[in-house]
């Protein structure tokens, strides 16, 4: 049986970023792999299409050439359409193949995946198990329906059976198999990267124990689950072998255990090992034991969500952080030669126009090395989404609009300020912030290698395409009107 793990690309507008600012491995997807390889029978094969960017009509070709019996296909909520296209274009080529689906969106939205016909089945939550059962019962010509976390039809309305406990026991999962993707085609977000080498990405917990409302928990929830230090160690180990010099610790947040991160630097150096890293953070859970440690186990960024600069809009939001925290944290970061990535949303439920300028203030204030801004996006599986949901302020529908950069956002505000305004104040708040004279010296003193001037550049150009959509977008929208 040949199973073929997929994953969309995303939207022509998210596609613009990605391929200049960075595109990882489908962790998700190299995991179920992974986990399923040894049922015998099983063949594998990998088909990334947001690293490949094909249109339809060209991978169109690859499903029929492979003539899958099963395609699996990682669902985000800004891709859903796409998803459902590939859903589509399996069913013409390979009509006998059985289209599954699952992550983010499938995980909150079990039934609204699922309006698509071509999708045959669902997966709500963690999906290693259920896939797996799957799969054997497929292979065994047995109903799966019965199965744990599946999303299933009877008779023409969608079934959600009742999730499983969630999986202690994250070492119990092998390393993910990311033999299957063409690994040339990853690297590493400009703003992340610390060298030229090979990239990619690890995940050493599952779960958030914070409650930020905009932050979906559809697949883990608020439950946290971390793999042991020794188990994580291996796979670095590993890693270091297969010739990749830098890794990205996608966690939530890797640092919510003090003694488990003082563990794993420790054992880091005890085993010899030199490959970088980085990861998320939060700036109420660090201190200078945890930051010196990480700077001696070659540590090289850290990235905070401050999301906003006005202690009022840190309540609404439950941030449960202070900005006092975030200037301690910034600075630890800066004593110790770590890169610091800051993260700010505009738009959040009670923000006003002064707010948001206080969001910029403190930005530009704290001077991380990096900052991000976005627009909020109610994400489905937040208690954001789910609130807006019930008052009927969103619909099921526009999902390759809900990015958080870009002329094509949601077209929602929740605060004062209207959705262009919120996307100029975005603008604003990128050429505010890096465009500073103060800032630019700076990077350049840093530049050490061709390879370090040509991140840099490639930053400055993504920041200028972000800047020149909304031109383009005047443009057309005077030509537009003086054709009417």
């Amino acid at each position: 049986m040949k199973v073929m793990l997929a994953c969309p690309n995303d939207s022509a507008l998210a596609a613009s970023f990605s391929e200049k600012g960075g595109i990882s491995v489908p962790l998700g997807l190299a995991y179920l792999a992974a986990y399923v390889r040894d049922i015998p029978g099983i063949e594998l094969v990998g088909f990334d299409n947001n690293a490949l960017k094909l249109p339809a009509h060209e991978y169109k070709e690859i499903i029929r050439r492979e003539a899958p019996d099963v395609v699996a296909i990682s669902i985000l909520t800004a891709t859903v359409y796409t998803t459902w296209e590939m859903a589509r274009v399996v069913r013409e080529v390979a009509p006998r193949a059985k289209v599954i689906v699952g992550g983010m969106h499938c995980s909150a939205l079990p039934e609204n995946t699922l309006e698509e016909p071509a999708v045959d089945y669902g997966v709500v939550g963690e999906g290693e198990d259920t896939f797996r059962e799957f799969l054997i019962a497929l292979k065994e010509k047995r109903d799966p329906s019965g199965i744990a976390n599946l999303v299933w039809r009877k008779d023409g309305t969608v079934v959600v059976n009742p999730r499983r406990p969630a999986l202690t026991d994250l070492d119990s999962i092998p390393f993910p198999a990311r033999d299957i993707f063409d690994n040339s085609k990853y690297s590493m977000n400009v703003n992340r990267r610390a060298s030229d080498s090979k990239s990619t990405t690890v995940i050493t917990s599952r779960g958030c124990p914070y409650g930020c409302i905009f932050c979906s928990k559809s697949i883990y929830g608020r439950k946290f689950n971390q793999r042991s230090v020794k188990n994580v160690i291996d796979e670095m180990l590993l890693l270091e072998r297969e010739g990749y010099g830098e890794v990205l610790v996608v966690d939530d947040t890797f640092t919510v255990s003090k003694q488990w991160v003082l563990e794993f630097c420790e054992q880091y150096n005890k085993q010899g090992l030199r490959i970088k890293w980085n990861c998320h953070a939060r700036v109420n859970t660090i201190d200078e034991d945890i930051v010196s440690a990480m700077k001696r186990a070659n540590c090289t960024g850290m990235a905070f969500g401050i999301e906003s600069g006005n202690p009022e809009i840190l309540k609404i939001i439950d941030k449960r952080i202070t900005l006092d925290e975030a200037r301690k944290a910034v600075a630890l970061c800066r004593k110790y030669a770590i890169n610091s990535l800051c993260s700010y949303i505009f738009g959040h439920p009670g923000d006003t126009r002064a707010t948001m300028e206080d969001t910029l203030s403190v930005a530009v204030e704290l001077d991380s090395d990096y900052a991000n801004f976005c627009v909020l996006v109610p994400m489905p599986g937040s208690k954001l989404f789910d609130d807006l949901l019930r008052e009927g302020k969103v619909k099921l529908d526009n999902w390759d609009r809900y990015l958080a950069h870009g002329k094509k956002s949601l077209d929602l505000s929740l605060c004062e300020a209207s959705p262009k305004e919120l996307q100029n104040m975005q603008k604003r708040a990128f050429r505010r912030f890096y465009f500073r004279p103060v800032y630019i010296w700076r990077k350049l003193k840093t530049l050490r290698s061709p390879g370090a001037l040509f991140a840099l550049i490639r930053g400055v150009y993504i920041i200028i395409l972000f800047q020149a959509q909304t031109l383009f977008a005047k443009s057309a929208g005077h030509r537009d009107k003086g054709s009417g």
